[in-house]
């Protein structure tokens, strides 16, 4: 699925189920979320993951965060009362007006539109913490590697970076194949079969290709743990990585 088409069906859901397009729990699509919950469930994210980071020996700086993947702010929001600034980031335009809209008393929140295949609207050296949950599993391995990479760039020296991705189980290896080779083709069989409906494709990354983008960018892996997240034929994986000093 090109970034074009990611960014037209998010931008779908983003006008008619935003909330449950973030965090797809069962029960909660055609806007069943209860709102208040909705971002508990990013506080809690949040604060998970700092505590993690810490666990692995990492002194994250509270200078400026960026949620990247932000959808409606679900991290975002939390991360702006954790550090000095928090900029949520995300393809979808109705995503981030929904997201400016809900952290309108968060004056150090923020939030902008990036539909390239890089972040070069950002300067190098920026952030302290680069946080991404159950975003890259929705683009193609060329997408995600390539926005690693720019974490890498886009950190500090001695920065953090949290991101969930999909890493391939061993089965399934032919639809992994034909996933990777034939992308255009399987995303028109699905929108005939969905009768046009929004499609949320899931994509994996292997683990060598993770530590190597990240390694592009200066960024070591520092720790790893499960995310119950996943698809067929892939486990949810959650890195930890720190850019050296």
């Amino acid at each position: 699925m090109k970034l074009s088409d990611l960014e037209a069906e998010f931008t779908r859901l983003g006008n008619t189920d935003p909330f449950w397009a973030v965090l797809s729990n069962p029960g909660t699509e055609g806007g069943k979320w209860d709102r208040a919950e909705f971002f508990r469930t990013g506080e809690t994210d949040v604060q998970h993951t700092l505590l993690e980071l810490a666990q692995a020996g990492a002194n994250v700086e509270r200078g400026s965060a960026m949620d990247f993947g932000c959808g409606v702010g679900r991290l975002t929001q939390p991360l702006a009362r954790e550090f000095k600034s928090a900029v949520g980031v995300d393809i979808a335009s109705s995503m981030v007006r929904i997201a400016t809209e809900l952290a309108a008393d968060l004056p150090n929140c923020s939030f902008v539109v990036n539909t390239r295949d890089d972040l070069s609207q950002f300067q190098s050296d920026t952030f302290d913490f680069i946080y991404s949950h159950i975003v890259f599993q929705h683009m193609e391995s060329r997408y995600s590697l390539a926005y690693m990479r720019e974490f890498g760039r886009l950190l500090r020296p001695g920065g953090c970076t949290a991101f969930q991705v999909l890493v391939p189980d061993g089965t399934h290896k032919l639809l992994g194949w034909a996933k990777r080779a034939l992308p255009g083709l399987l995303g028109t069989i699905r929108r005939i079969r969905n009768h046009g409906a929004p499609i949320i494709e899931l994509y994996g990354v292997t683990r060598k290709e993770v530590e190597d983008a990240l390694r592009a960018g200066g960024v070591e892996i520092i720790a790893t743990r499960d995310d119950p997240n996943g698809g067929r034929g892939t486990r949810g994986l959650i890195i930890y990585g720190r850019k050296s000093a």
